[in-house]
């Protein structure tokens, strides 16, 4: 294969990945701002809010994801134009390129493997995955995460190997994402280096391993004294030189904290999240599930990552992001046994010669490939542009309400916690409120098991929240950025806050409808109203996204 034509290749994702990210208009994960640009706002402009995760005695996150965006927010600040459009549009430029290259390196890999036929019908699927489509292009660690994994394990393979940017990539893929280290253990393990190479292989890799785990440690120390200076908060001297990975662990895993926010039965991932990220990919599985599953790279590997994270509670799909590229090797196998000509089988294991005979009918594989692409064209527009949308509508309103009165603006999101973007999109620092969600950190057994975040004890008490609501206390739990009652260390001094009602209140239809009249809500009068979505798994955040102006 041609550098000419590698090279063109990887320009066409690119235009293609950025092209998706610009026109994704719809919210999946709180995390894509939250964990990300609100970091990197926070970073750059010196204000901003961010969640328990980063507090001192914490620090669960490391800060190699969101320094990608920040630098992108100093580029904006340096040439002095953070207040147009480039602000929202920046990120999604950036994250679009990190796609593109996962793109590129699933299509590489799938090279070295398979050769260049399942090569090319592996890149059509990449491209054609309304998953890939939906989910690729947000600014979530996952995403990147897929890309380093994709292309570790591309320079792994190549022949001849580098091993040495493989552990690169590796490392950079275990800094974002800590639980990605016991899935390259299984790749070494099924794929070892040959004999003659394995010394030269161990010293690079120990090595590459503590100038990675050194960086990190002064890089994340930076990070989080940064945030703990902007935010005023005091750190005692434990939380300097944090080990991320560790903290991300042991209060993860360890100290189950991740299942505060959800837990599923362990058979969720094989009979929920697989089949919904394959979507009708999931009509080829039967093509090619005997070749795919003995494969030491894309199948054992798969197999061993679904196993091990299945043993944890707190799942989601986002977290199969990182083997998604592997997924997509196995849909190009079978959509190559599909468009084969002759009868010729080009993988091992051929199935029945009934799915042979089927599978080369003109007529059965014109309507499959139809099947392919209408379906997955159907639900990733679906999914980008319409479900959930109103949540980032919601954002562009507010942002032109402050650019217009900027001084007399404040935003209250009486919703679930984290439904929507914050100073990422607004761009201006207003004070803005929510109901806030810590987990019970530091509590005991006991108290855990009484214990309800902010969030929770809303909407627990509807009516008479609403009629006891007081500005102080609402607009307090938020500037001490964690909720006290959840016991977490840091509260920022001059924490004060005024008696001040909001200006805008955010609210979802469903709760609107029913306590319009009810006490803090009957001070207000809808101003503005944008469809979110058709159905919704959380009945919280049903109906569209109403805003509130104060009568």
């Amino acid at each position: 294969m041609t550098s000419r034509r590698v090279f063109r290749t990887l320009s066409l994702l690119v235009v293609f990945r950025v092209w998706n990210a610009v026109n994704v208009t719809t919210f999946f994960s709180p995390d894509e701002f939250w964990q990300a640009l609100e970091i990197a706002y926070l970073l750059v402009f010196k204000y901003g809010h961010m969640t328990w995760e980063w507090l001192p005695g914490l620090q669960l996150r490391g800060f190699a994801h969101p320094m990608y965006f920040a630098a992108g927010y100093s580029a904006l600040s340096y040439f002095d134009v953070a207040s147009t459009p480039l602000l929202i549009a920046l990120p999604k430029i950036q994250q679009g390129i990190v796609a593109a290259f996962a793109d590129f390196f699933t299509w590489r890999l799938a090279n070295v493997l398979f050769g260049p036929k399942i090569a090319q019908w592996t890149l059509f699927a990449s491209l054609l995955s309304w998953f890939n489509f939906f989910v690729l292009p947000r600014a979530l660690s996952n995403s990147m995460e897929a890309a380093f994994f994709a292309a570790s394990l591309y320079f792994w393979h190549r022949k001849p190997a580098k091993y040495l940017i493989s552990i690169v990539f590796m490392g950079l893929t275990i800094l974002l994402r800590p639980t990605s280290a016991p899935i390259f253990a299984m790749h070494m393990a099924f794929s070892p280096p040959p004999r003659h190479r394995a010394w030269p292989f161990l010293i690079q890799l120990v090595l590459v391993g503590v100038l990675f785990l050194a960086g990190s440690i002064l890089v994340d120390d930076w990070g989080y004294q940064t945030l703990y200076t902007t935010k005023h908060l005091v750190a005692p001297p434990s939380s300097r030189y944090p080990f991320v990975a560790w903290n991300f662990v042991k209060f993860n895993v360890q100290h189950g904290i991740a299942s505060y926010y959800g837990e599923h039965p362990w058979h969720w991932y094989l009979t929920n999240a697989l089949p919904t990220l394959l979507g009708p990919y999931l009509l080829l599985v039967p093509l090619v599930a005997r070749a795919w599953i003995s494969h030491p790279v894309v199948g054992r590997v798969t197999a061993g990552t679904v196993l091990m994270y299945s043993f944890l509670p707190h799942k989601e799909f986002r977290f199969l992001a990182c083997i998604f590229p592997l997924l997509l090797i196995a849909v190009g196998m079978a959509l190559a046994v599909l468009n084969t000509k002759q009868l010729a089988w080009p993988l091992p294991h051929p199935p029945a010669g009934i799915l042979v005979r089927a599978a080369h009918r003109r007529v059965t594989r014109f309507s499959t490939m139809a099947t392919l692409a209408v379906t997955s064209f159907a639900l990733a527009i679906y999914t980008a542009r319409v479900h959930q949308r109103g949540v980032i509508d919601v954002m562009y309103y507010l942002r032109a309400q402050i650019a217009a009165q900027p001084d007399t603006t404040s935003i209250y999101f009486l919703m679930p916690c984290h439904s929507t973007p914050l100073y990422s999109y607004l761009g201006r620092n207003v004070r803005t409120g929510w109901l806030t969600c810590e987990p019970p950190v530091f509590m005991d057994a006991a108290a855990r098991a009484e214990y309800l975040d902010e969030d929770r004890a809303f909407y627990a008490r509807i009516e008479p929240s609403l009629k006891e609501w007081n500005w102080r206390d609402r607009w307090a739990s938020t500037a001490l950025g964690t909720s006290t009652a959840a016991g977490t260390a840091g509260v920022p001094a001059g924490a004060a806050v005024a008696d001040v009602p909001a200006s805008h209140v955010v609210v979802f239809n469903d709760l609107y409808r029913v306590h319009n009249a009810t006490g803090v809500l009957a001070e207000y009068g809808e101003c503005a109203r944008f469809f979110n979505s058709h159905v919704h798994d959380d009945a919280r955040r049903r109906g569209d996204v109403v805003v509130l102006c104060r009568q």
